[in-house]
């Protein structure tokens, strides 16, 4: 980080920590993850991903019989990696201001991550299952 991007990361600190809320997270995920199910898209030959919208709290990303239903839970955004409708685990993600990068954090198990590793984690295991090359 330069010290131009530093320093304006600084200027603007009330703004994004205001901005460090669950909604605000959400939003944010679910257009990344929706730029790397286009990127997937523009880049395979067969077998899509689609994007569905539910309603404001829920978005689902799906191909073939695997789905994963991102939502708004309470205060973490919830994620559910499915097939054939069966839930095969719960991801929570919570947003959490950390003070010394001046940055909204997404926490999974504990650990700090960007929103690309966790947009790999909700839908990874659609975008390339295991077995698949």
């Amino acid at each position: 980080m330069t010290d131009g991007e530093r320093i304006e990361r600084e200027r603007e600190w009330v703004k994004a920590r205001y901005a460090c809320t669950v909604d605000a997270a959400f939003k944010t995920l679910v257009a990344v993850i929706e730029s790397d199910v286009q990127s997937f898209n523009r880049l395979s030959s067969n077998d899509d991903c689609e994007v569905k919208h539910v309603d404001y709290r829920t978005v689902t990303f799906s191909r073939g019989s695997r789905v994963t239903a991102v939502s708004i839970s309470g205060q973490t955004i919830e994620v559910r990696p499915m097939r054939s409708n069966a839930i095969l685990k719960v991801i929570h993600i919570t947003p959490k201001w950390n003070e010394e990068s001046m940055s909204c954090d997404l926490v999974i198990d504990g650990k700090a991550m960007s929103m690309h590793r966790a947009s790999q984690r909700a839908i990874g295991d659609i975008l390339f299952p295991r077995g698949d090359t």
